[in-house]
């Protein structure tokens, strides 16, 4: 099988804990489902999501989670490293990145073996005209390496189809293609 990359969209929300803010990161909307959790000396344990993966935060620490669980943790030194950039980033300064003028979401139907199907994606805030670029990610679901995008159709101002495929042997359930538009 060839090596594909697909580009991952992901939203992670992160939160430092400083050895005694557990009840005020547990408080957050949205926030993160747990449980097992004891707190003593600034080392905060619990399991995310309940009765699964064990974390163990140590002061400084940051915690990133999405879609109500707990992804990964980070030292201080490793989320400014990963998440953050300074002067020692010029690679990623260098980058000249179009600005995103307008995006939109829309749920892929459950796609069995081969099965296809063509997504109109409303964009958010409508465009100016239908001269503009639209591109198109896989975002959440089950099987999202299975799911191909075949093709990106700008319809008008604030319409854009999506051709997707299921390439694999899994049923694609829950899935979403995220489109953003530039001019």
């Amino acid at each position: 099988m060839a090596a594909n990359p697909i580009n991952v969209v992901s939203t992670l929300v992160a939160v430092q804990y400083d050895g005694t803010n557990s009840g005020d990161i547990t408080a957050l909307d949205p926030g993160f489902s747990f449980n097992n959790d004891t707190e003593v000396g600034g080392v905060w344990s619990f399991q995310s999501p309940p009765d699964a993966t064990s974390f163990t935060i140590n002061t400084g620490d940051w915690i990133l989670y999405a879609q109500n669980q707990v992804m990964l943790k980070n030292s201080n030194s490793e989320f400014e490293l990963q998440y953050t950039c300074n002067a020692l980033c010029p690679d990623v300064e260098a980058l000249a990145v179009p600005k995103v003028q307008a995006m939109g979401v829309a749920p892929v139907p459950t796609l069995l073996l081969s099965g296809t199907a063509n997504i109109d994606v409303t964009l958010q805030p409508a465009m100016a005209d239908d001269t503009y670029n639209a591109y198109a990610h896989k975002f959440a679901g089950i099987a999202l390496g299975d799911l191909q995008i075949n093709s990106v159709t700008v319809v008008d101002e604030d319409t854009v189809t999506v051709a997707v495929e299921n390439t694999g042997l899994l049923t694609i359930a829950g899935a979403s293609v995220l489109v953003h538009a530039v001019a």
